[in-house]
């Protein structure tokens, strides 16, 4: 069995939980029984879970970090960890209290990590079973202390509807640009870049206004767009024509 903790919200984000829905998909077609432990109040991926067909773990929200693992099912092999987001930044404490009972409880943990400034290299940090950091150039990153690094574009992680496409011809000049950061931007990356190209000129520009977007990002958004001429996309919609359509994103 293998046990996938991560969390979702709209200060945090969806790409955590995304990735771990589709490693979690990949083990479970080469017969391998996943489960999520999810907080009882994270009622976004508990969610998103169920519809994703898998098996979930309450943990209380008292218990989280420090006393979870009590909650864990009997018959661990693995954990997966991604939980390196903005809280864990702020306040490395209790990520590295459960990095530690793990450690103790003697699961194999794989710790899915961020880049760079926001990867996770806390000194108090135990030695895991691997990290990884599915970036490219994330192998000139401070190697972390751990049995395997899986590092760099070779272990991207991408959804099924992604693999197999046909090779993409690369525009001499970037025409069509297309902005996305996700389903909740917390940090309004979205609108900050549309602000900035849109003074360039000369190109169609295409902004993804994520399902998790703050009603005050969308209206700081929606008045750049009509200032600028671009389009502004709802992101419900696939998102394959859009990268078609991109000659840079």
């Amino acid at each position: 069995m293998i046990l996938f903790r991560t969390e979702a919200a709209t200060d945090i984000g969806f790409a955590h939980l995304n990735r771990c829905l589709i490693l979690a998909a990949t083990l479970k077609g080469n017969g391998r029984h996943c489960i999520f432990a999810v907080a009882d109040d994270d009622k976004a991926q508990a969610e998103r879970v169920r519809q994703a067909g898998f098996d979930m773990a309450s943990i209380p929200a008292a218990d989280l970090y420090v006393h979870e693992i009590r909650h864990y099912p009997q018959g661990i092999d693995m954990v997966f960890t991604d939980l390196q987001h903005a809280r864990s930044i702020a306040d490395p404490s209790r990520l590295l209290a459960l990095l530690q009972a793990l450690k103790n409880a003697g699961h194999k943990t794989v710790f899915l990590d961020a880049l760079f400034d926001e990867a996770f290299r806390h000194r108090d940090a135990p030695r895991l079973y691997a990290y990884v950091q599915p970036y490219v150039g994330a192998e000139r990153d401070t190697r972390p202390a751990c049995d395997r690094w899986l590092t760099g574009a070779p272990y991207a992680i991408m959804a099924e509807a992604y693999r197999g496409q046909p090779s993409k011809k690369i525009a001499e000049a970037a025409r069509n640009i297309l902005i996305t950061f996700g389903g909740a931007d917390p940090q309004e990356l979205t609108a900050t870049v549309l602000e900035a190209l849109g003074r360039r000129g000369g190109q169609t520009i295409r902004a993804i206004e994520g399902p998790y977007f703050s009603e005050a990002h969308k209206i700081r958004l929606r008045g750049i767009a009509a200032a600028t001429g671009a389009e502004v996309m709802n992101a419900q919609q696939a998102m394959l024509p859009h990268y078609h359509w991109a000659d840079i994103a």
